[in-house]
C-alpha cells in the first residue's frame, strides 16, 4: 500500500517583460513551458502612462522563434491610465511549447512589467 502522500503543486513566477518604460511595440523573449502545465496566471502591471495606450497579448510558438500566433482569449484590455493591474488565466494546454508577451504602445511612454505564475509539472 502506498503512503498516500500527494505532492502539493509548486508555482513559479516567470518574467514575460521585466519592469521598463516602453515607447513603441515591445516583443518579449520566448519563455519555455516544457516544465509547466495546468492553468497559469498572467499579470500585466502598468505603473505610469505618460500619454497614449498599451495593448498587450500573449502569443505562442512551437519552437520559440517562428510562427508566433495569438493565444485565444489572452488579450488584455487597452490601458490608457496609470496604475492599472490586469490578470488573465491561461490554459497552458491551449499553448504551444513557448509563449511571449507583445505590448503595443501608442503615444509617449508606458512603464510596465508582465509576469506569469505557472505550475511545475509533477514528475
Amino acid at each position: 500500500m502506498s503512503s498516500g502522500a500527494i505532492a502539493a503543486p509548486q508555482y513559479v513566477s516567470l518574467s514575460l517583460m521585466t519592469p521598463q518604460v516602453i515607447t513603441s511595440t515591445f516583443t518579449g523573449s520566448a519563455v519555455d513551458l516544457l516544465d509547466y502545465d495546468g492553468l497559469a496566471l498572467v499579470v500585466q502591471n502598468v505603473g505610469v502612462v505618460t500619454a497614449g495606450t498599451l495593448t498587450g497579448k500573449i502569443q505562442s510558438s512551437a519552437d520559440g522563434s517562428t510562427n508566433w500566433v495569438d493565444v485565444t482569449g489572452a488579450l488584455f484590455t487597452v490601458v490608457s491610465a496609470s496604475t492599472n493591474l490586469q490578470s488573465l488565466v491561461l490554459d497552458l494546454a491551449q499553448c504551444q511549447r513557448f509563449i511571449r508577451y507583445v505590448g503595443t504602445e501608442t503615444g509617449t511612454n508606458v512603464a510596465a512589467n508582465v509576469t506569469v505564475s505557472a505550475q511545475k509539472k509533477i514528475r
